[in-house]
């Protein structure tokens, strides 16, 4: 996927059109788009988008909410249009420690 045709898809503010095998899928009613990735958001940029001349800051004011987890915690950072970069929003204890302990001493 190219990286207009990508942005396009996550853009909240117009019906797109997503190519697809038999008839292209309008993305009107698609109201949360979960992107998964072992990746901080800008090495995600780097490796999937590196060859685009669209700027990281394109990407970033589309996701409006972005999460980052580690073992212990979960982190919640919202995008600030003004300063065009992620606010911390919230830290929470991570609820799958507990199951990662579990697995450990099963």
């Amino acid at each position: 996927m190219r990286f207009s045709d990508f942005i396009k898809m996550i853009d909240n503010n117009t019906d797109t059109l997503v190519g697809s095998r038999y008839h292209n899928k309008s993305m009107t009613e698609c109201k949360l788009v979960i992107i998964t990735t072992i990746h901080n958001m800008d090495a995600f940029y780097s490796n999937i988008f590196s060859e685009q001349d669209e700027p990281l800051l394109q990407f970033k004011r589309r996701c409006k909410t972005y999460i980052e987890m580690d073992s212990y915690f979960v982190y919640a950072n919202s995008f600030d249009l003004r300063q065009n970069k992620y606010i911390p929003a919230g830290k929470f204890l991570n609820p799958a420690r507990q199951l990662i302990v579990l697995l450990i001493f099963v």
